[in-house]
């Protein structure tokens, strides 16, 4: 095998969308993630757009990554707000007793099997990082309306009929 060793750098090509306010699909790769630096641990939920509502058409079809600090208070209630969104809160109320941490293998495996494919609306904001990339993160996320009625809540919401 011949190996390029030329090369210090690669540009993978990474596409950071427009701010702006999406639909989204949970998309697979939900995992826990422990930040090598700090050593905390967030769960990664991989997120991808699929239509604009008051954003840029280029942005369809990005990724967006949200960390949710799961060892904390604030983390937790992310989670819980999006399984609340998603509809599956009363699932998770059912299958899970209250001193579950989100940490917990059977809960992060449920999650993996239940979040994905569902629907949310989200607005994101652009920043720029410490290592001066350019990265997109939620500013907040909201009910998409029905699973299969996502093109209405979407028209809904770009004819100004719905509060953000």
């Amino acid at each position: 095998m011949k190996i390029d060793t030329g090369k210090n750098e690669f540009e993978l090509g990474y596409q950071v969308p427009e701010p702006g306010k999406y639909l989204f699909q949970v998309d697979e790769g939900i995992d826990l993630f422990v930040n090598e630096n700090s050593g905390k641990t967030s769960l990664k939920i991989p997120t991808k757009i699929v239509e604009p509502i008051n954003g840029d058409e280029g942005s369809v079809g990005m990724t967006v990554t949200h960390f949710a600090p799961v060892e904390t208070t604030y983390g937790e209630k992310q989670v819980c707000s999006l399984l609340t969104i998603t509809g599956l809160a009363p699932y998770f109320e059912d299958k899970f007793p209250n001193d579950t941490k989100f940490t917990e293998q059977k809960f992060v495996d449920t999650i993996k099997l239940k979040l994905p494919d569902k629907y949310f609306k989200g607005e994101i904001e652009v920043f720029e990082n410490n290592k001066g990339r350019k990265n997109a993160s939620f500013k907040s996320w909201h009910k998409a309306g029905g699973q299969k009625t996502i093109s209405k809540a979407v028209s809904k919401e770009s004819e100004g009929g719905e509060d953000w």
